[in-house]
């Protein structure tokens, strides 16, 4: 009974299908020294070549490496897709879309703790006791931060 090799021999152009490459790239590689040889027919064993190029072409062929490469490219592409996809959801802000607010937020809060801590508070520490002054502190503390909460629109902490 003769075994059927046919099947399991195919020309370049399939050969190159059958190897997942460019046909182009498996003549490169099979030019190498120790490439699997066609037959008189012009066609090679496809396993053989699949396997040697895996040994020897790892670009070209699916060995571990290149297979852990491209899953890592996909899952690199997947989080790119996924932060394009936040940014147009806006559910990811830009530095410059916030860069005015937080400017604006930051004068706020330096004009709110210099006139606090250094105008109002300083004449009421005279006669006070050490407990004293930290409630004081904590107060202006609080106002500070209900002020922001609120816009820091008013010096009263109100919104207005």
């Amino acid at each position: 009974m003769q075994k059927n090799t046919t099947a399991q021999r195919l020309d370049k152009t399939r050969l190159a299908g059958f190897c997942g490459c460019h046909r182009n790239t498996l003549t490169r590689y099979l030019a190498m020294p120790g490439a699997p040889r066609p037959d008189r027919g012009g066609r090679f064993d496809a396993p053989a070549v699949r396997d040697w190029l895996q040994d020897n072409a790892p670009r070209a062929g699916e060995g571990e490496s290149m297979k852990r490469l491209r899953l890592e490219k996909l899952r690199l592409d997947v989080e790119l897709s996924q932060i394009e996809l936040d940014a147009l959801r806006k559910s990811v802000i830009s530095r410059e879309d916030i860069a005015e607010g937080i400017e604006s937020f930051c004068a706020d809060l330096k004009r709110l703790l210099t006139q606090k801590f250094l105008v109002e508070l300083p004449p009421l520490y005279h006669g006070r006791t050490v407990p004293e002054i930290a409630q004081l502190h904590a107060d202006a503390v609080d106002f500070v931060l209900l002020s922001l909460k609120n816009g820091g629109d008013r010096e009263d902490g109100a919104k207005g």
